[in-house]
């Protein structure tokens, strides 16, 4: 999470906090408001669906796409209502707390360990109120992305050198089709296209990235134990190379 002002409120601004500290106030001075704009306070919070900005726990490898990360990221931008109501709490807060312990200044009949408490609600609530405001909500979104982008992009420029390695072991296993020459020549060329596909969101939930992905798996050439069988998966090879290229 960005921010820890979603972790909980500060202990002081609730309204449980207030009804333990007001005994006295309330004898010397009467009602404050206090108390129910902790309460809305506490509302506006809730309100909040904080799990939104918390993409490092709502995605895995695998929902950890681009677009999937665009998409996520336009949900948590419609919680900017719900924040902003929640800054506005915290700041009438503030301010009426404020007010208070202005008034209570001079007071001879309010004690001073009062108002310092009210002071202290002033404090908090406007130190919450820019916590809010300066929200870094969208920084796990922003380097998750980054992070993705660069991975994608050292997966695309590996990924032409794979394809020729599959070309070149193509020829070569042709002319001897034994399941020796497949394991030496084109095993690790498919497994590394494989892998690459997997980190390229493009092209591993395409048709033809699933079956390459499937192909490159281990084992898939176990039974290809005949020139005849070698010689089929060779020509299927092929075709995901051919299609490749025309896309």
């Amino acid at each position: 999470m960005p921010s820890n002002i979603a972790q909980t409120i500060p202990e002081i601004l609730t309204d449980k906090n207030w009804q333990k500290q007001k005994g006295l106030i309330a004898k010397a001075h009467g009602e404050t408001g206090i108390g129910e704009l902790m309460k809305k306070l506490a509302t506006a919070f809730n309100d909040v669906d904080w799990q939104a900005f918390n993409v490092m726990e709502t995605t895995n490898a695998t929902t950890r796409t681009l677009d999937n990360l665009a998409r996520l990221k336009t949900l948590a931008k419609a919680q900017f209502p719900k924040l902003n109501n929640y800054h506005d709490a915290a700041l009438v807060l503030y301010r009426q707390a404020n007010k208070i312990a202005a008034e209570w200044k001079n007071s001879k009949t309010i004690p001073s360990s009062s108002r310092k408490h009210v002071e202290n609600i002033a404090t908090n609530a406007i130190n919450l109120a820019t916590a809010i405001k300066s929200f870094k909500w969208d920084q796990d979104f922003n380097d998750l992305y980054a992070q993705l982008a660069r991975a994608e992009q050292v997966a695309t420029n590996m990924l032409s050198g794979y394809i020729k390695g599959v070309k070149n072991a193509l020829v070569i296993v042709n002319k001897d089709p034994t399941f020796e020459c497949y394991q030496k020549h084109m095993h690790q060329q498919v497994r590394g296209l494989g892998t690459n596909i997997r980190s390229i969101a493009s092209l591993k939930s395409t048709d033809w990235g699933k079956r390459i992905v499937e192909l490159s798996s281990d084992g898939f050439a176990r039974d290809a134990d005949t020139p005849e069988k070698i010689k089929a998966l060779l020509v299927k090879i092929a075709k995901f190379i051919k299609e490749f290229e025309a896309r």
